[in-house]
């Protein structure tokens, strides 16, 4: 993946999976299905919708920081360009799933109405979520379309956070934990907070998960 993040990968979908219901932003708000996003080019509405698989960046990946990746979007140049709820079910039970999706700054085509009353907050609650949790990550890179056609050398890059883990109670205390050895074995005289031991960033034009 040399170098994707330099201008290969056209868009950034930030893709989150919640069982409950009462950890949703209060200001993402609920989008039908298939309907096209605010911001949204016609080549990244085709990506997000298309049928086209892409590839497995690495394999899932258990309780991951991913705050340095959210950070690194804006110094690789990409701005958020929607955020969106939207409440499915899966075995008889609601789920959520959240997406924030970024762009490539020349490709910002978002409303005044998104970027000045929207954008600022959605910001701020994706980072909250991203301080507060750890996460299981999935990456896909797909293919990227304009005009309904696949345009070779550019992608759409989908990274999926599930499993939450949380590190900080509702009372915004640390979530505390015994440390274990190999074994199993409880080390330490008292429990730790709990903390990632991995994170998900971009590294010279890369996305990479590492210590």
């Amino acid at each position: 993946m040399t170098g994707l993040m330099n201008g290969a990968v056209r868009i950034v979908m930030l893709r989150f999976s919640f069982s409950d219901l009462s950890l949703i932003p209060a200001c993402i708000k609920e989008k039908p299905a298939k309907q096209k996003s605010v911001g949204e080019t016609p080549g990244q509405f085709v990506a997000r919708t298309s049928a086209a698989k892409g590839a497995e960046c690495f394999v899932p990946v258990e309780k991951v920081g991913c705050l340095p990746f959210f950070t690194g979007l804006a110094f690789a140049g990409y701005v958020l360009v929607d955020a969106f709820l939207q409440v499915l079910q899966k075995r008889g039970a609601d789920f959520a799933v959240l997406r924030f999706d970024f762009a490539i700054l020349e490709q910002d085509v978002s409303s005044d109405e998104f970027r000045q009353n929207i954008r600022p907050d959605a910001e701020k609650a994706l980072q909250q979520m991203l301080e507060l949790s750890m996460w299981r990550v999935r990456a896909f890179l797909n293919p990227y379309f304009f005009k309904e056609q696949e345009v070779e050398g550019q992608y759409a890059l989908s990274v999926n956070l599930e499993a939450r883990t949380p590190i900080f109670d509702r009372q915004g205390r640390p979530i505390l934990q015994w440390e274990k050895d190999k074994n199993g074995e409880r080390i330490g005289d008292a429990p730790v907070p709990v903390r990632p031991k991995l994170f998900l960033r971009i590294e010279k034009g890369d996305i990479a998960i590492g210590e």
